[in-house]
């Protein structure tokens, strides 16, 4: 399978990414639920967790549970969307939030991790290669349970966000995935 995956062409590949994609959908054709995420609806959301959630999962983007009321903060509650320029720090960054923020920030969002190769930047949270006052808005999620020191990291995180700025750090609590 891998020697037939290898001689493909990257357009023949997007293609049958893509027809997964669509096969894996098909069950959920319909419109009881709605993500703000993507925009899209389905009959049902997929089963998702460690220990088995219903209807947790957009089969369309991957948002979760949190990211779909993340989103909603963000659109709600919060300033990122508001037309004034704010660059981002977006802390081992959740894929299907990736796209729309690119688009809705340009330049002004970075996305960093230590073992990610799709982040724009190799970082360590517990010493963070950026001057004071650098970011606006920081997004920080399930990254801090996994550092060995998890005061320094916040420290550094704080350093380069800007007075007026604002964080969401959050970590994995019972139930998350």
């Amino acid at each position: 399978m891998r020697v037939l995956k290898s001689c493909l062409s990257k357009s023949v590949k997007t293609h049958l990414q893509n027809a997964r994609r669509f096969i894996r959908t098909v069950p959920y054709y319909g419109k009881g639920r709605y993500c703000p995420v993507c925009s899209k609806s389905s009959s049902r959301f997929r089963p998702s967790g460690a220990i088995t959630r219903e209807d947790a999962q957009c089969v369309h983007c991957g948002a979760l549970e949190r990211h779909r009321l993340l989103y909603l903060f963000w659109h709600k509650k919060s300033d990122l969307f508001d037309g004034k320029p704010k660059k981002m720090l977006h802390v081992a960054p959740e894929q299907c939030f990736e796209s729309m923020l690119k688009d809705k920030l340009a330049s002004d969002y970075l996305t960093a991790d230590l073992l990610n190769p799709h982040a724009m930047v190799k970082m360590d949270i517990c010493d963070i290669q950026y001057p004071e006052k650098s970011f606006d808005v920081i997004c920080c999620n399930h990254v801090l349970e996994h550092v060995p020191d998890d005061m320094l990291a916040m420290r550094e995180l704080f350093r380069i966000l800007k007075k007026n700025g604002w964080a969401i750090l959050k970590i994995k609590g019972v139930g998350d995935t």
